[in-house]
């Protein structure tokens, strides 16, 4: 199930797999050739999620976005 949130939509590229009962809501984006499994939620709450290429979200995980610190950035992490 995908459910815009705060004004945004999920985004999942074609050649990713996303359960039936898998949950994106928000500014989550699912690169391609990844899963997302039966019973996961990925929400961006306080900020975004991005599962990127090859990645596979197992099942019942929640992912849930949060502010980023003034510390960290995607070239840190």
């Amino acid at each position: 199930m995908q459910i815009r949130h705060r004004d945004t939509a999920p985004s999942v590229d074609p050649a990713a797999y996303i359960a039936q009962t898998a949950v994106l809501s928000g500014d989550v984006r699912v690169g391609p050739g990844s899963c997302v499994l039966h019973g996961a939620v990925l929400t961006a709450d306080g900020g975004p999620v991005r599962v990127g290429a090859n990645c596979v979200v197992m099942e019942q995980a929640v992912l849930r976005g949060t502010p980023a610190h003034p510390r960290w950035s995607a070239t840190t992490c």
